[in-house]
């Protein structure tokens, strides 16, 4: 998949597997609906240290993993400006927010797994 989306480096997907993973599927401090810069702290403390095309492919991922309502054209059109040649189609941006949401929820999907694997290991008394 690597070699057909030459957006989707190693470190974008390393950084969105692992900040989805910290916030268990969902950032327990955002508001749903909210765009003020501050609800956004959670993305930019994300975003730290991420360079070039990397780090808005990673914002558009991680918005649609995480806080979808707050994914705006702005960061759409980042996105297509800074990706590089010929990846910046309606394609390559489904195949970025498929991998974001897919990331979501292989974490939702390990989350559920193993908290019913836990409630199944305890004895009834």
């Amino acid at each position: 998949m690597a070699d057909r989306d030459p957006w989707l480096s190693d470190a974008v997907r390393t950084r969105v597997r692992t900040v989805v993973a910290a916030h268990g599927g969902h950032p327990s401090d955002i508001g749903p609906t909210n765009r003020q810069p501050a609800a956004r702290a959670w993305l930019y403390a994300a975003l730290e240290g991420l360079r070039g095309a990397d780090r808005p492919a990673v914002a558009v991922a991680l918005l649609v993993a995480l806080e979808p309502s707050q994914l705006t054209a702005a960061d759409v059109e980042f996105w297509r400006l800074t990706a590089p040649e010929g990846a910046s189609d309606d394609t390559a941006l489904l195949r970025l927010a498929a991998f974001g949401a897919y990331t979501a929820v292989e974490r939702i999907e390990r989350s559920l797994a193993g908290a019913a694997l836990g409630a199944g290991t305890h004895s009834r008394t």
